[in-house]
């Protein structure tokens, strides 16, 4: 019996060691054959700070960005001051089974009798219009869960073109690489967008760089008060970047490009937003 048992074990012990070895051979990925027409079909990158939602689009590429400190509104306390009177007695009633009562009481001293709180917001998009680019074919993009890199790959023109995306979390930016198989293949125009009317976006072509800065929204009689600052650096191989106007930069017929893009924000704590966003 005890043979019997301790084969059993083994056995078992074998099977789930051959599928994990063959779990960790697999790739898991989300693919799709075709762009992201809307918000939620785009592919999510993050490192615990920043965020990107990536949409794959070959023409009009675009990164929509989020940090976890981009906030509307203030640091604020909305705390009822009639909480803490009202808490034994909506105890009591729930301890007696009258939740209703309970509910009723916790809407005029629990709830916050001024504002609901602030709402997340995003920082903006980065653009990428791209030029020599019309109809396109083996159109590819997929999100590789164990690596955590997006890839959106097509042909057009007889030129396979990739781009891929990540976040680093040592370096704290998003990375972005852009190639073909033909050299002097990449030229676009980069651009950022935000929905703040606060805002300013200019290039830097000395550096090589695009910046948007902005303020997030009031928020329920709330200012805001959180200030952020993107920095795209962009790094071509080959070709020629320039600026093309106070907020865009263009590159033409380079052989590859990598993009870096780093969000900082003037959050120092939860009362606090003294810090510098640069």
């Amino acid at each position: 019996m005890m043979k019997k048992w301790l084969s059993t074990c083994f056995a078992a012990i074998c099977i789930s060691s051959s599928l994990q070895a063959q779990l960790e051979n697999e790739t898991l990925k989300l693919w799709y054959d075709g762009p992201a027409t809307q918000w939620v079909e785009a592919l999510p990158l993050g490192n615990g700070r920043i965020g990107a939602m990536v949409f794959g689009d070959p023409v009009h590429e675009q990164f929509q960005l989020n940090e976890e400190t981009v906030w509307g509104g203030s640091p604020y306390n909305n705390t009822n001051p009639k909480a803490k009177d009202a808490l034994p007695r909506i105890r009591q009633l729930i301890f007696e089974g009258k939740n209703k009562e309970a509910q009723e009481l916790c809407g005029p001293t629990i709830c916050s009798p001024s504002t609901n709180g602030m709402p997340y917001q995003t920082v903006g998009s980065l653009h990428l219009d791209f030029d020599g680019i019309s109809n396109y074919n083996d159109y590819y993009r997929d999100l590789d869960i164990a690596k955590a890199i997006a890839t959106t790959r097509f042909t057009t023109n007889g030129v396979t073109y990739t781009r891929e995306a990540y976040t680093s979390f040592p370096d704290q930016v998003l990375v972005i690489r852009l190639t073909a198989s033909q050299k002097k293949s990449i030229s676009f125009t980069a651009k950022y967008t935000t929905p703040y009317k606060s805002n300013v976006v200019r290039s830097i072509s000395s550096r090589k760089e695009l910046q948007l800065s902005g303020k997030a929204n009031d928020h329920e009689g709330i200012e805001g008060k959180v200030e952020f600052t993107a920095l795209t650096r962009i790094e071509n191989n080959g070709g020629s970047l320039e600026a093309t106007s106070d907020s865009t930069l263009q590159v033409k017929n380079a052989n590859s490009v990598t993009l870096y893009v780093s969000i900082g924000t003037n959050f120092v704590n939860y009362k606090d937003v003294s810090g510098n966003a640069l």
